[in-house]
């Protein structure tokens, strides 16, 4: 099914992550956007408590069903996709990383 209108196809808790996500749809030919691209809701709400939204329009649900499905898979570890694996990085440190690791090799502090 073709839904025209834009509708929210994804929420979550981390803006970057969010826009990966969206950055990774239009990739694959998706129209999909950020609802809010600078989210100013952060400086009154704590951004843990904001949820972001992905919008799409023009799209069949059941090819935005699988291609989050397969990101979420990549988030996970499984096969990372492309657009994502240059963004990796220690959150405590903020250093650099070119794969998923369970520690990170400068601070030593577990990542998820």
């Amino acid at each position: 099914m073709t839904i025209s209108d834009p509708t929210v196809v994804y929420r979550g808790l981390d803006f970057p992550t969010v826009e990966r996500l969206a950055e990774y749809l239009r990739e694959e030919g998706v129209d999909a956007r950020v609802s809010v691209p600078d989210p100013q809701c952060a400086v009154t709400i704590p951004m843990f408590a904001t949820h972001h939204e992905v919008l799409a329009a023009n799209f069949d649900t059941d090819k935005v069903r699988a291609l989050i499905e397969k990101w979420q898979a990549g988030a996970r570890g499984e096969s990372l996709p492309q657009s994502c694996a240059t963004d990796l990085f220690c959150y405590h440190c903020g250093e650099s990383l070119t794969s998923q690791l369970p520690v990170c090799p400068a601070c030593k502090a577990s990542l998820d």
